[in-house]
């Protein structure tokens, strides 16, 4: 019996260990990897014309509390306007820690504020990477306003200068000493539906991805992060990513 205890005391013992060595490993705990801290430099290297859309103005910083919620190292933050359809674009490009990134996806982090969402979740194809990513497209209305004021934002994380929404991020990206994530946000307005809407994201994340490609690769080390997997569910829980 003595014996019996003494062998489950180690088990647990053991399991405890390699427990706190993964979440350890998982939120960076014994340092930052050396590719994490040279992709937050890279975001800034990002051109200030993509495509047919050019740069307009940097967004503000994020607040303190929300950059160590979210494990970032690095991010950017900058408006765009399509130099055709004058429709303007936010993008908020991040560099963080794996763990971390997963855990806020904008399908919780915008209802948590009290913006409502419209309709389901979409898929859109981005051929500008290879292999090719993808993304996927929210609507909202925001809640603290009085008229009918919607946006879209499309989102994905990437590694090895591919984007893709997983159906389990914790388990493709939890391994990843580092972790991209990508948000497009474009306001909607009388003259611009989600059909539209859609449309212009999609037309500013490929020349997005290709540029971000080109600068990704150039990276030294980042080769050792994990490769994605191909298994797309676009109707991922929230629970997974929250």
């Amino acid at each position: 019996m003595k014996g019996q205890v003494v062998f489950a005391v180690l088990v647990a013992a053991t399991l405890t260990f390699f427990a706190a060595l993964l979440e350890g490993h998982y939120v960076n705990r014994w340092g930052v990897p050396a590719e994490l801290s040279q992709a937050a430099i890279s975001l800034q290297h990002l051109p200030k014309k993509i495509g047919s859309w050019d740069y307009l103005q940097d967004g503000g910083d994020l607040p303190e509390e929300v950059t160590r919620e979210l494990g970032l190292r690095g991010f950017l933050s900058r408006t765009y306007v399509n130099s055709n359809t004058r429709n303007s674009i936010t993008l908020l490009l991040m560099a963080g820690e794996s763990g971390r990134l997963v855990r806020h996806p904008p399908d919780v982090c915008y209802v948590s504020r009290g913006d409502q969402p419209i309709g389901d979740p979409t898929a859109i194809a981005i051929e500008g990477t290879v292999p090719p990513s993808d993304f996927r497209v929210l609507e909202y209305r925001r809640g603290d306003s009085p008229v009918d004021d919607r946006f879209l934002v499309a989102y994905s994380l990437g590694v090895n200068g591919k984007w893709s929404i997983p159906r389990y991020p914790r388990i493709t990206y939890g391994s990843a000493p580092m972790l991209f994530k990508v948000q497009i946000l474009l306001p909607l307005n009388r003259s611009l539906d989600r059909k539209q809407g859609t449309a212009e994201i999609l037309d500013f994340a490929n020349a997005f991805c290709g540029e971000f490609q080109k600068e990704f690769a150039s990276i030294p080390g980042t080769s050792r992060a994990v490769k994605p997997t191909s298994s797309t569910d676009k109707s991922e829980s929230t629970a997974d990513g929250g």
